[in-house]
């Protein structure tokens, strides 16, 4: 298991011991989009999909997977939870919850450890996206939440680069597109269909409940632009269609129990 690190102060430079014995570097701070604002309001949008659906303010373990600069799993805290974060490196921008150093594929704790995991744009970020829902079932408790959240392949504009149809593309024409806009030698995102996460879901032992017109009226709740305001005033059953289109695909995810 990682080194377990409480309430640090991001320090560049300064390194901890990661899961495979090798130093972890904090990243710089321009590594992760660490604005408060922006970041709370995704934290809210997080509890909001849970909120019906667990007893937030009573307590319990969650665990959030690829933490980054630490704003969910710091509200989670706050509404009354026992948070974990983990990240491969320390991009923390808040502190009070526990944090440890490891890898979205080999998760370091015992099984069915917590009531509550969050994978929020995770997944596309692991090369073995069947190894990250595996590991997610394994140390989800019974009756526990997946939240799993994560950009649509199809997307119009791929949201970390910024460029139009480049998820589209095989991996070759991808990397060749990344390098004639000098943007990276390679394109290291795995985004996925909707199709083949439900699919990899089901095989690694998850059922899936589709959450994403939820987060859109989520997201219409709490922002202010003029999308947002669209979106206030659509019928449900369009929320629900217009869903396959959204650019972020958000589940829930519970357990398929194995009777024997």
């Amino acid at each position: 298991m990682g080194k377990r690190i409480r309430c640090p102060r991001l320090q560049a430079g300064v390194k901890n011991q990661a899961t495979n014995g090798e130093p972890a570097m904090i990243a710089p701070q321009s590594c992760v989009d660490s604005d408060p604002q922006v970041r709370t309001q995704k934290a809210r949008k997080v509890s909001s999909i849970l909120q019906g659906l667990a007893p937030l303010g009573a307590g319990g373990s969650a665990l959030d997977v690829g933490c980054g600069a630490g704003f969910v799993a710091d509200h989670l805290r706050r509404l009354g939870w026992s948070v974990v974060g983990l990240d491969i490196a320390d991009y923390r921008a808040t502190a009070g919850f526990d944090f440890i150093l490891g890898r979205a594929e080999t998760l370091p704790f015992p099984s069915e450890s917590f009531s509550i995991v969050v994978s929020n744009h995770v997944i596309e970020h692991v090369a073995d996206a069947a190894a990250h829902l595996r590991e997610v079932r394994r140390v989800l408790a019974p009756g526990g939440l997946a939240y799993v959240a994560t950009p649509n392949r199809f997307a119009l504009l791929e949201p970390h680069y910024k460029l139009p149809f480049l998820s589209w593309l095989p991996r070759g024409l991808a990397d060749a597109y990344m390098r004639l806009l000098r943007r990276a030698e390679k394109y290291d995102v795995f985004p996925l269909t909707r199709g083949r996460l439900l699919r990899e879901a089901a095989r690694a032992g998850l059922r899936c409940d589709d959450m994403t017109p939820r987060m859109v009226a989520a997201t219409a709740a709490v922002e202010r632009s003029p999308l947002a305001k669209l979106g206030r005033a659509l019928p449900a059953g369009v929320l629900r269609w217009l869903s396959y289109l959204s650019p972020t695909f958000v589940f829930v995810m519970r357990r398929v129990e194995i009777e024997g």
